[in-house]
């Protein structure tokens, strides 16, 4: 599965993510995202930072 792929599976999830990230204040997104990255294990630390970025253009 491409990564493409793979968001396009879960566009519903990654909505759902960016409605509730935009009621976070600025200081709870960034507690929230560095809590994200601190639990990403090496492999997939590289997705989850796409995925953020592109959590973060929605904002």
């Amino acid at each position: 599965m491409t990564e493409r792929q793979l968001l396009e599976e879960h566009i519903t999830e990654l909505a759902e993510i960016v409605g509730e990230a935009r009621k976070l204040t600025q200081q709870e997104y960034e507690d929230w995202k560095n809590s994200i990255l601190d639990s990403a294990t090496e492999k997939i630390r590289g997705f989850t930072e796409h995925v953020l970025l592109l959590i973060e253009q929605c904002l």
